[in-house]
């Protein structure tokens, strides 16, 4: 018969094999301390990174959302789109257009969504009205660009709109100033065909007059009075160059903004040389 084992010998294996599984749980929990300071590592990563994503949002001075493919529920808007609508994120995230703005608008902001989802590509909006509590009717100019899954499925839609109304009344206005300046330009341009005809009669007059007392009666004259005598009938021609000028003046056109000095800046100062004969 075989001998039964020994105490010492059992009590002594039982040891070993404890202490082995001690070792193996203290590299377990080193181990699992290792792994939540490494996972903790990474949350705060992940939390710095989406805090500096955030940080861009929104200081992204044009209005940005999102919005979720099927209900076009508002998922994420920024700072700009808060300031200009009038209404806090908390509010607006989980609701759809058709909670805040009128129902003609909301429909419009909808059926261009849907388009850009059914399409799969980018569309541009030039110009779009919005309702806003705090600033009244604003006008946006909005890209809308729809974010695919890994198969092509639209799962958002991401949005960017500017605020164009500032420009539309700038537009607006230089588009008035620029009426009313061919208006002016007409006028004037019609104010210098009547002038230049009913100032050259008399004009012609002059001249005829000069030239027949000059003809007639120069031999009468002494020197002073034939020096008048010329230099009225110099002046007459001169002046009708200058209605000549003053005509084809009115008629220049707002894109040459050159008047041009030419010949009847020579005239007017000519003419006005002409004055200088009280003081000889």
């Amino acid at each position: 018969m075989s001998s039964p084992p020994e105490p010492a010998r059992d009590a002594d294996a039982d040891a070993e094999e404890l202490r082995r599984l001690r070792r193996e749980l203290d590299d377990l929990r080193r181990a699992h301390t290792l792994l939540e300071d490494a996972m903790d590592e990474r949350a705060e990563e992940l939390e710095r990174a989406n805090a500096f994503l955030d940080a861009i949002v929104d200081h992204i001075p044009d209005m940005l959302f999102v919005k979720d493919a099927e209900e076009l529920r508002f998922l994420l808007h920024n700072r700009a789109g808060e300031e200009l609508l009038g209404i806090p994120r908390a509010e607006l995230l989980g609701r759809n257009d058709h909670d805040f703005f009128p129902a003609q608008e909301a429909d419009f902001f909808t059926a261009k969504d849907r388009d850009v989802l059914s399409g799969g590509k980018p569309i541009d909006i030039p110009e779009e009205p919005i309702h806003t509590r705090e600033h009244g009717e604003r006008w946006l100019h909005t890209k809308k660009v729809p974010i695919l899954d890994d198969d092509g499925t639209p799962r958002y839609l991401l949005g960017i709109s500017r605020d164009i109304t500032e420009k539309r009344r700038t537009e607006a206005e230089l588009a008035r100033h620029v009426a009313a300046l061919a208006q002016s330009n007409a006028d004037l341009e019609d104010f210098a065909y009547v002038a230049s005809h009913d100032l050259q009669e008399p004009l012609r007059k002059i001249r005829s007059f000069g030239e027949l007392l000059a003809e007639r009666a120069r031999d009468l004259l002494d020197d002073e009075a034939r020096d008048f005598l010329d230099r009225m009938t110099a002046s007459a021609e001169r002046m009708r160059v200058l209605v000549q000028s003053l005509l084809s003046l009115s008629r220049v056109t707002t894109s040459d903004g050159s008047c041009g000095g030419g010949d009847h800046d020579d005239a007017r100062a000519e003419v006005g040389s002409d004055r200088d004969v009280g003081g000889r």
